[in-house]
């Protein structure tokens, strides 16, 4: 399973799901779908483990980033995420 082969998949998925109408994810839930139901690869590993391993480091790379420019923690940004998660 190849880690760089795994954040693309992430990021065409992420590319529609951003550049999308916002009102209608169909377009990102078909690249989902079409990941996610691939057959096992020699290592085993299947589409929707590809897609998670992907959405992972896809996630923590944006994290890094995002400490990088705002100089506040990976910490800090996942618990105001999920205050304001919690608040809804």
């Amino acid at each position: 399973m190849d880690k760089n082969d795994n954040t693309r998949r992430a990021i065409d998925v992420m590319t529609e799901w951003a550049t999308g109408n916002p009102d209608d994810t169909a377009a990102s839930n078909q690249r989902v779908l079409a990941y996610v139901t691939e057959a096992a690869d020699e290592g085993g590993a299947d589409g929707e483990m590809k897609l998670l391993f992907g959405l992972l480091n896809l996630a923590g790379t944006l994290l890094v980033r995002l400490e990088a420019e705002t100089g506040k923690s990976m910490q800090w940004h996942l618990q105001d995420i999920a205050l304001k998660l919690g608040s809804k």
